[in-house]
């Protein structure tokens, strides 16, 4: 029994670490999917507002009621030509919900994702 108790704290944190590195993740690959779903648009010459509600319904690990804390910055080299570059550049608040990883890493994390395409 006391050796249950002294191994039993530590594969509680590997698992509960496991699963919160698994959401955040999976939270970054979301959120880069969408910003390739977004300039593919924004390459077609679509307008900013089209664009950032592509961008926010295509992040499917976001919760639907936080997809506006998803900070979008839009920039376009020239109109939609063959050799213009589209730069999306998305950042989202990450909350912990175990808070003993907060502690570590700080709570909220910003998940930064910036992509670049070219025609």
């Amino acid at each position: 029994m006391v050796e249950l108790a002294l191994v039993l704290p530590v594969l509680l944190l590997l698992l509960l670490g496991t699963v919160e590195f698994g959401r955040f993740f999976g939270t970054y690959l979301s959120l880069q999917h969408a910003a390739r779903e977004g300039a593919r648009l924004y390459l077609t010459g679509a307008s900013m507002p089209d664009v950032e509600a592509r961008i926010r319904d295509t992040a499917y690990l976001v919760p639907q009621n936080e997809k506006d804390r998803i900070a979008i910055t839009l920039s376009r080299s020239a109109d939609p030509v063959v050799g213009s570059v589209v730069r999306v550049y998305l950042s989202y608040p990450f909350a912990f919900l175990f808070p003993f990883l907060g502690v570590v890493f700080g709570n909220p994390v910003d998940v930064e994702v910036s992509l670049e395409m070219g025609v």
